[in-house]
């Protein structure tokens, strides 16, 4: 099981991404702001994955994950977007909003079925240009990283 962090300055967006990812069996802390995550993460060494807004007032999901990767390079980093342009600064995976339940059960298959010692999420050159959806095209890359 995993330990997520959600980062969303939206009150229901992160109880409600909470409350999916607690019923595909796996822990969640969640914060409103990138500068709580970044404390919270400090507190929480055993957080696996983060998921964030990029929206958000004070600093950009953007800037956190940019953060994230300096002070912890192997953490993965999902950034959750409602945009349909892709943020040019932000090396990191995405999360197409609105997401459901389906979607983030990929990533998290995606993220517990990387083999060890291969590259983490975070860093899949093919994950930070691909939005991670849950369609029929996302199925071979899923494939690909097993093998």
């Amino acid at each position: 099981s995993l330990w997520v962090l959600v980062v969303d300055d939206d009150a229901m967006v992160a109880a409600g991404t909470a409350g999916m990812i607690e019923d595909l069996g796996h822990s969640v802390i969640t914060t409103n702001s990138g500068a709580g995550a970044l404390e919270l993460l400090n507190t929480h060494p055993h957080v696996n994955i983060v998921i964030t807004d990029y929206a958000m007032p004070g600093m950009t999901g953007g800037e956190l994950a940019a953060e994230i990767h300096r002070a912890r390079p192997g953490l993965p980093v999902v950034i959750a977007t409602g945009y349909s342009g892709d943020p040019a600064e932000v090396d990191a995976p995405r999360l197409s909003k609105p997401y459901r339940q389906q979607d983030l059960a990929m990533l998290f298959a995606r993220l517990l079925g990387a083999a060890p010692g291969s590259r983490p999420l975070a860093s899949d050159p093919a994950s930070s240009t691909a939005p991670l959806r849950g369609t029929d095209e996302s199925a071979p890359v899923l494939e690909s990283q097993r093998a």
